[in-house]
């Protein structure tokens, strides 16, 4: 019942994805949680959850990242078992596209463990090449 009372939301560009919350059930991606060993690890930002736009949460397509914490991040996708929930390590290179999503969806801020060069690159990519995973 409540989740039918917050089918829009102004601050996050209109409706979600699919066409309203009380389709939220339907949602039933496959939930990988990653962790990294390094040498780089998960940054965050004031916007951390990346989505393609475009996408929602409710196409084929769609995919969410969400880091959890410096050595943990979220990825929700379509392909695999969907409801399971996965732990795996990461090689760098997924970890890299995680943090160009997160990187890209910043507003002002981006966070990470110390200070690297890499972050501004990262941060100041206007239109960096985002890339699908393939699990």
């Amino acid at each position: 019942m409540l989740r039918n009372q917050w089918t829009t939301c102004s601050g996050f560009g209109g409706r979600l994805a699919p066409d309203s919350l009380a389709d939220i059930d339907r949602i039933t991606q496959s939930w990988r949680i990653v962790g990294s060993k390094g040498p780089s690890f998960f940054l965050t930002s004031d916007n951390p959850a990346y989505i393609f736009d475009g996408y929602g949460l409710g196409k084929q397509e769609s995919e969410l990242t969400f880091p959890l914490a410096t050595d943990l991040a979220l990825f929700g996708s379509w392909p695999g078992q969907q409801t399971s929930i996965i732990h795996i390590q990461s090689k760098q290179r997924l970890v890299r596209e995680a943090n160009d999503r997160i990187a890209s969806g910043a507003e002002r801020f981006v966070f990470y463990l110390r200070e690297e060069e890499w972050i501004a690159k990262v941060s100041d990519n206007k239109k960096p090449y985002l890339s699908r995973i393939k699990w």
